[in-house]
């Protein structure tokens, strides 16, 4: 059986939340199709002194938010290393998206206030992986 390895960079509890019942339940749709196995990193420190040092890119597909309330950003993520093919962006903004955009990401999945709606759409994106 195959393991789909994602990486969630997202500092909001109830946005981690929603995306990790959806994809438990797609998951449970698939089951002995593949298993999913999560990261998730809520600081952006941790992309820059963990992620970024990987020797290699060990994650199949990367969620990742812009904002981080500590005030820096997920952006810090080594774009190049990890392959814009393989990120969703995730983020409330508009600005935020066009950032995403301008450093190739294609795919964008815009979060808004009804996180199970947002999930649902981000499972669809997922599933085109």
């Amino acid at each position: 059986m195959t393991t789909k390895r994602i990486l969630i960079l997202e500092d909001d509890l109830e946005t981690i939340s929603a995306i990790t019942k959806a994809l438990t339940q797609y998951e449970n749709e698939n089951i002995g199709n593949f298993d999913i196995a999560v990261t998730v990193l809520s600081e952006y420190i941790q992309v820059e002194e963990y992620i970024n040092k990987l020797d290699k890119d060990y994650f199949d597909l990367i969620l990742i938010d812009r904002y981080y309330k500590g005030g820096d950003s997920f952006h810090v993520l080594d774009f190049d290393k990890f392959g814009v093919d393989n990120i969703i962006s995730i983020s409330f903004m508009a600005k935020w998206d066009e950032e995403a955009k301008k450093k190739g990401i294609k795919t964008i999945v815009k979060k808004n206030y009804n996180l199970n709606k947002f999930a649902k759409q981000l499972i669809e994106e997922i599933k085109k992986y």
